[in-house]
């Protein structure tokens, strides 16, 4: 009994811990809930608490680190018999500090780590990748921009460069229909204080040698204010009413004779 004590204080034979999300894709202010199960090992342990944490990779360079976001206990003080298992529930809100899956080069993914704090032994872990989504209001901008014929360039969104802006973006190709005036656009929108606000980013066709100058300085660039209530994308007209909003900016700025959607 001795050498098995000291076979799992080193890791062997150790308690287990496993890791289940009731799904695994989230917004900001969503409640993340799970189930730990631990699994006794070859002899009896004590477990001082069972720690659940989401956190954030972030590297750039040289440099990686796991960065914190939250955190809670799911249960101190737990003794395990040999080959017993034990089922804990947690919760765990996802901070508006959370970036978005992806969002830029520094951060590669998001992560909930379940950790079990045994006594003078090797502590179990549990691991699950998750995805932080956009809110659903910008998701239903994301579908409007789709609607209307333009084409994502990739799946997720990303940060803008510019981290003032304080939103997310994501660029698409053009529409066939729009292709001799414009090559794309890009949408970077942020949701707050009960509305969605930011800009579309229209990137002009460059078809004279005047053009593709004033494209060296980004003057092909034309940048269309936009704030929408965040209350009227979320009900059942939402896409409808966000697809007319988009679509009217674009009209008035290519100077479509027929400004109404």
């Amino acid at each position: 009994m001795l050498i098995e004590k000291l076979m799992a204080s080193i890791g062997v034979g150790t308690a287990t811990l496993s890791l289940t999300l009731q799904k695994t894709s989230f917004f900001h202010g969503n409640m993340l809930e799970g189930t730990l199960l631990l699994t006794g090992g070859a002899v009896e342990q004590h477990i001082e608490q069972l720690l659940v944490r989401l956190s954030e990779h972030h590297a750039a360079g040289k440099d990686s680190y796991w960065k914190t976001l939250c955190e809670v206990v799911a249960a101190k003080a737990v003794h395990i018999a040999p080959h017993q298992t034990q089922e804990f529930t947690f919760q765990l809100p996802v901070p508006d500090a959370a970036e978005i899956t992806n969002s830029d080069l520094m951060t590669s993914s998001t992560r909930v780590v379940a950790e079990a704090d045994v006594l003078w032994a090797v502590n179990p872990l549990a691991t699950f990748d998750v995805q932080i989504t956009p809110d659903p209001e910008i998701l239903v901008l994301d579908a409007a921009m789709s609607a209307l014929g333009f084409t994502a360039t990739r799946e997720l969104f990303s940060e803008p460069m510019n981290k003032t802006l304080k939103a997310v973006q994501k660029t698409y190709i053009a529409p066939s229909s729009l292709s001799d005036r414009i090559s794309g656009a890009t949408l970077q929108v942020h949701n707050g204080e009960g509305k969605l606000s930011g800009r579309l980013v229209l990137n002009h066709r460059e078809n004279h040698l005047a053009d593709y100058i004033r494209a060296v300085v980004n003057g092909d660039k034309e940048r269309l204010p936009l704030e929408l209530p965040s209350e009227h994308v979320l009900g059942e007209q939402g896409l409808a009413l966000a697809t007319a909003h988009l679509k009217l900016m674009l009209n008035q700025a290519l100077g479509e004779a027929d400004s109404k959607p």
